[in-house]
């Protein structure tokens, strides 16, 4: 089955639209309605995150809650401000999308009606319902796009991220986490809170020859490539893989690793496998899980001797003290494991 098509937006309209909120040092000029909407998990959470922060530094009292919560007396009281001697409140409203009657409730409510309080609706999907949209517009609600960016602004959002973070980077960076990570913003957003926690707010401008030593875990899709190719004994591929990865910067260090897990598995399932027990039994006896059992077993039939995988985990032992305490060639400690396992 086809992947749902995800819709994009442009990062340009989403920083013109937050900035003016973001900029103001005090709420009492700011929207009192304030709509994030968009494809991108990230953008919302991230954007929310900061006008919650927002609202906070203004001593605005914040509170989170579910749009399917909302019915017309909890509005009125979420618009009208308690008291002339409490702060203004700032309501997150979460699930926008799942409120099928809001627009119902939101056109009862008239523009004079508001004081000092804010709702921020957050509202994930292609487009805001027609019906929820129109009574938004009538109130005179500030609309802010937080759609998955075009690839082409991947490396804006990046560094737009790390500045949100406190991590002052130079532009040689961004390609550098792309390339590590691929363009999936929740991915490079954790390593840039793990770059931050590594530097910290302090240092700076950081440049390749800073994050590259910190950037040395494979991508998701390299493993499950690179395994398997091991699992189906296509050796000249997985050479060529692990060569292409090296070239292009990655590390030895967890290839050796995920070479070393490739032949504890195999060992482990091999010699369940000889008890002649059911698959369920297998993940079992090997304490693996059963989805490791169901990509492994059709290829221990063909398993004739497991000599080769131990004499490649002795190897995979010996390579993460080499490339832990000298210099050598990671192209090299790689190739020597796979041509191990590649005898069985």
């Amino acid at each position: 089955m086809a992947s749902k098509y995800i819709k994009h937006g442009s990062f340009r309209d989403h920083v013109a639209a937050i900035k003016p909120l973001l900029s103001s040092k005090s709420l009492s000029t700011s929207p009192r309605l304030i709509v994030l909407y968009g494809t991108s998990d990230l953008l919302l959470n991230e954007t929310a995150r900061l006008l919650r922060e927002q609202a906070k530094a203004c001593h605005a009292a914040t509170t989170n809650l579910e749009a399917t919560a909302i019915n017309e007396a909890t509005l009125t009281a979420m618009t009208q401000q308690a008291s002339l001697f409490e702060p203004a409140s700032f309501y997150l409203v979460r699930r926008t999308e799942a409120a099928k009657s809001l627009g119902k409730i939101l056109g009862s409510l008239r523009d004079v009606e508001f004081s000092g309080n804010h709702l921020c609706f957050v509202y994930q999907g292609d487009s805001i319902a027609a019906a929820l949209k129109t009574a938004l517009t009538k109130l005179k609600a500030v609309f802010v796009p937080c759609f998955v960016p075009w690839p082409n602004e991947i490396p804006q959002v990046i560094a737009s991220l790390a500045e949100q973070i406190g991590l002052k980077l130079l532009p040689e960076v961004a390609p550098l986490l792309i390339s590590a990570n691929g363009d999936d913003l929740a991915k490079n957003h954790n390593e840039l809170r793990r770059l931050h926690c590594i530097f910290g707010s302090n240092a700076g401008p950081l440049g390749a020859a800073e994050i590259s030593p910190h950037l040395g875990l494979l991508r998701e899709n390299e493993s499950v490539q690179l395994e398997r190719l091991l699992i189906q004994k296509q050796w000249a591929k997985a050479y060529a893989l692990s060569a292409n990865l090296i070239a292009r910067g990655e590390k030895a260090l967890p290839l050796v690793a995920l070479l070393a897990n490739h032949c504890r598995t195999v060992l482990k399932l091999t010699a369940a496998n000889e008890r002649g027990v059911s698959p369920q039994a297998l993940a079992t006896a090997a304490n693996v899980p059963p989805f490791v059992v169901k990509t492994y077993q059709p290829y221990l039939s063909r398993m004739t001797n497991p000599l080769p995988y131990e004499k490649a985990l002795g190897l995979c032992q010996e390579a993460d003290h080499l490339l832990k305490s000298e210099r050598f060639s990671e192209d090299l400690v790689v190739t020597r494991i796979i041509d191990a396992i590649a005898s069985s």
